[in-house]
């Protein structure tokens, strides 16, 4: 099942903010925000974070959708004043940035409440099914490292991976992080992320106007009040399945 055709299924989860919508009107003004369209889990992350941060920073928001590849465009242009992302590290170099925030990278999506299943690890041995297309050979081989199963087969595609998990054919399904989620959040009840993420990890950033400073470092701010707190691992464990916040590290800042 491709990323499309899981992510209809989510159509009815509701984000906690519309795209255009005012999150909490403050005092010390609005930020503008960049986010992703669509009701998946990315989006849904992207516009809980920032509705928490800015809130914690005595901010309101207003979130604009706009596509994640256009919004480094919009914000060096100042139509917005933060871009969502998620950004790799280096698409921060000449801009300023929050983060970490979050991990990419694959998971497992397991029957819920299957108790032989906590960690990747577990899956020595089991017969894994692919959630998405077939990766390349050699990213595929680095999952079977990561998930220590060299003794199992490998991975493979099903023409119905989901039905599959329920009926017990597969023991879990390895997948990109945000279709994993996606799938969980459709079937709460029926399946689980099993984490943290492996193979292609890297924490990413999200991406403030190089003109502003003072909102970086305010924003900031309350990202590590958040993180400490358990806010953060709180919002990601509501749309990702997992909390793995990954450790605060400088990032590449705009020039003077």
């Amino acid at each position: 099942m491709g990323r499309i055709a899981i992510l209809a299924v989510v159509v009815a989860l509701a984000a906690p903010a519309r795209a255009g919508d005012v999150v909490a009107p403050a005092p010390g003004g609005t930020v503008r925000v960049g986010v992703p369209a669509g009701p998946d889990p990315v989006a849904g992350f992207d516009r809980s974070l920032f509705a928490e941060v800015s809130r914690e920073a005595g901010l309101g928001a207003v979130f604009e959708v706009m596509p994640p590849e256009a919004a480094p465009a919009a914000l060096d242009a100042g139509r917005i004043d933060v871009a969502a992302g998620p950004f790799p590290f280096d698409r921060a170099a000449g801009r300023l940035a929050l983060g970490p925030v979050a991990t990419d990278g694959d998971a497992l999506l397991k029957r819920r409440g299957d108790g032989s299943l906590g960690l990747p690890a577990q899956a020595a041995g089991k017969v894994l099914g692919l959630l998405g297309p077939a990766p390349s050979l050699p990213r595929l081989r680095a999952e079977v490292a990561m998930l220590r199963a060299r003794a199992a087969a490998p991975p493979r595609a099903f023409a119905d991976p989901l039905r599959d998990l329920a009926a017990g054919r597969v023991a879990a399904l390895v997948g990109e992080l945000p279709d994993v989620a996606a799938a969980a959040l459709a079937r709460p009840d029926g399946f689980e992320v099993v984490g943290p993420a492996f193979g292609r990890t890297r924490p990413t950033v999200s991406l403030i106007r190089a003109d502003r400073p003072d909102l970086a470092a305010r924003l900031d701010a309350a990202l590590a009040r958040m993180r400490a707190d358990g806010r953060l691992a709180a919002v990601q464990r509501r749309w990702f399945g997992l909390a793995d916040p990954p450790a605060a590290q400088p990032v590449a800042t705009a020039k003077p």
